[in-house]
């Protein structure tokens, strides 16, 4: 059985830049884009060679390539054009935030996440749903408590029914990196945020979204990540992010096995929404020995991971706050590229599936 998530559509849409936290800060990052980007013209239409049930339960003998974060269509857009046809991800992961913000109201965020199905229909959609806010000083303040009381009901129940209505698998992390004091989410509240998300995606019949929980090694990190944990009723997936920290510093790196280990044991598999060198030359050849070998590596020996997105990000042109993460586009390094794709023609992962 093979599941069509979406049908190329012609025309226009207003297209925005969307509101993501970005790993390891959890700020919101993006600029507002104008109209008139052209979405994808009729064509071919992707299917999947699984079950929704099967992909809710991780029972596929495949690691999906997913791309993203998306913070905007050009670094996304690279990506998309340097892979071969073969090779182009199944899945595209982007966000939205429900803090209150003055940059867009709730309807312009839903007409992000709609204009986004459009633009990438061929892509299985991954969105986060954030709830963390900053104050001019830059203060993270976590919404969990609030989210976990109901205030943002209505703009969760509209997100929910355009997930609903898009066929096919919708994957939802609920909240980037948990556990990061950047997001400062409380294990008093987190747990019941994320169930409320999930309940009112539920009331809606969005029976398709498939939800992960989504956590960040780090050291020094004081509260044990099952304090903030919803229950094996309300998540899917468990998911990782991984960045160079998470491969090359002992004490992190354990942190990351414990968390595959638990995942396993539970029989929860796992995605890395987020991964990328952060502080590497992605034109030096070494680099691909010092992180990308081992990453893979661990993506394709571990049984129980079944996703991974690359984070195909300028951030030392595109975020201010990590400017020192430097330019991580694969799409753009001639060094790193063709080893790249390469690795993608391995016959562990699964790209699209198109027909006429």
């Amino acid at each position: 059985m093979t599941i069509s998530p979406r049908v190329r559509t012609g025309g226009q849409v207003a297209f925005f830049t969307i509101l993501l936290g970005v790993a390891g800060c959890g700020s919101e990052s993006g600029t507002p884009m104008g109209p008139g980007d052209e979405v994808q013209p009729p064509g071919p239409v992707s299917t999947l060679p699984f079950t929704l049930e099967a992909l809710r339960t991780g029972n596929i003998d495949k690691i999906l390539h997913c791309s993203g974060p998306l913070w905007n269509p050009e670094e996304h857009d690279g990506y998309l054009a340097a892979l071969p046809a073969e090779t182009r991800p199944l899945m595209v992961r982007f966000g939205t935030s429900l803090s209150p913000t003055e940059r867009f109201t709730s309807e312009e965020k839903l007409d992000m996440i709609r204009a986004t199905l459009k633009r990438y229909p061929l892509e299985v959609p991954h969105l986060t749903i954030t709830f963390t806010k900053k104050l001019l000083d830059g203060t993270p303040v976590g919404l969990d408590q609030e989210t976990a009381a109901g205030d943002f009901d209505d703009l969760i129940i509209a997100i929910a029914e355009i997930a609903r209505d898009t066929e096919g698998p919708f994957f939802v992390r609920v909240a980037a990196e948990f556990n990061g004091f950047w997001n400062a989410y409380s294990p008093d509240y987190f747990p019941d945020a994320f169930r409320r998300i999930v309940d009112l995606f539920r009331s809606v019949g969005a029976n398709n979204a498939i939800f992960n929980w989504n956590y960040k090694a780090w050291q020094g990190d004081p509260v044990p990540y099952m304090a903030y944990y919803p229950g094996d009723d309300y998540v899917d997936w468990w998911s990782i992010d991984l960045f160079t920290s998470d491969l090359e510093v002992p004490a992190v790196q354990a942190k990351v096995e414990t968390f595959l280990a638990d995942a396993a044991a539970r029989g929860k598999p796992v995605i890395i929404p987020e991964s990328a060198p952060n502080g590497q030359d992605m034109e030096n050849p070494a680099t691909w020995d010092r992180w990308f070998a081992p990453y893979f590596e661990l993506v394709r020996s571990d049984p129980n991971i079944k996703g991974f997105c690359y984070s195909n990000r300028d951030f030392a042109k595109n975020d201010v706050t990590l400017t020192e993460w430097g330019n991580l586009r694969i799409d753009q390094s001639a060094a790193l590229l063709p080893k790249y794709i390469q690795e993608l023609a391995r016959p562990e992962y699964q790209h699209q599936v198109t027909g006429g």
